[in-house]
């Protein structure tokens, strides 16, 4: 097996931009019911992927935000 470090540099010369991917990939409802599609994704493996931009977590951020987001979700329950 490849080392974690090493997959990753093996990876970052694609320069893959961030975003959600998915593979096999349909491009719409009507090809995900055709026989090509069904195929690839009985032959596996599917992949559901995330990449997020390249930066430090900033953690105090998240926090702030987590905080705001709940004193504004106690609010609307409270007036229901």
């Amino acid at each position: 097996m490849i080392p974690v470090t090493t997959r990753w540099c093996l990876i970052r010369p694609f320069a893959i931009p961030p975003g959600e991917y998915v593979m096999p990939y349909a491009g719409s409802p009507a090809m995900m019911k055709g026989p090509a599609y069904l195929k690839k994704v009985k032959a596996g493996p599917a992949t559901f992927m995330a990449i997020a931009p390249s930066s430090v977590p900033t953690m105090g951020v998240q926090l702030a935000l987590w905080f705001a987001y709940s004193v504004w979700w106690s609010g609307c329950s409270r007036h229901t």
